[in-house]
């Protein structure tokens, strides 16, 4: 329950934040069922970082869902520091899903081609030369959990599921 309510927290934070840009409903069914069909524009790019923060389950107490790595000598918008393990600490949780749809926009529009394994290995890598399983985890299972829970092929261009291009 008190996961739930997290989430809802960080989707009306995240709802907020995008206000500025376009109009966003993050999506959760709350029972753990998967979507089959893709959604539209917005709604595609919310229901990946929704399950980017699923997968990765411990960012919300740094206001970090995507968990993103800080940057030496760069500060992203709203970053009030650093934990032990490199991840930025956000000042909110509105913070951390904006640097999550940043990175993902900014990845995916400027690799059109990059599929969900392209993008899952590059996200925890920053290559999509270097193997698919080490102590950074494994981008396949990444990017199939990720893939099948807004109704993609994980084969498909994550800028074009995303409506980025």
């Amino acid at each position: 329950m008190r996961v739930l309510i997290i989430l809802a927290a960080g989707g009306a934070a995240l709802w907020l934040w995008l206000q500025r840009s376009v109009s966003s409903s993050p999506y959760d069914t709350g029972d753990g069922a998967t979507v089959n069909t893709p959604v539209q524009s917005s709604d595609a790019l919310d229901n990946i970082e929704e399950a980017i923060a699923r997968f990765e389950g411990s960012g919300l107490g740094r206001n970090n869902p995507g968990n993103i790595k800080a940057i030496p000598g760069r500060s992203y918008p709203g970053q009030v520091g650093t934990d032990s393990q490199g991840f930025a600490i956000g000042g909110d949780e509105g913070d951390g899903w904006g640097w999550l749809n940043d990175w993902i926009t900014s990845h995916a529009a400027a690799h059109p081609d990059w599929d969900f394994y392209d993008l899952f290995n590059f996200y925890l890598r920053g290559s999509t030369d270097t193997p698919t399983s080490d102590a950074q985890g494994n981008s396949d299972r990444y990017a199939e959990f990720v893939a099948n829970y807004v109704g993609a092929d994980p084969t498909s261009s994550v800028a074009q599921f995303a409506n980025l291009v």
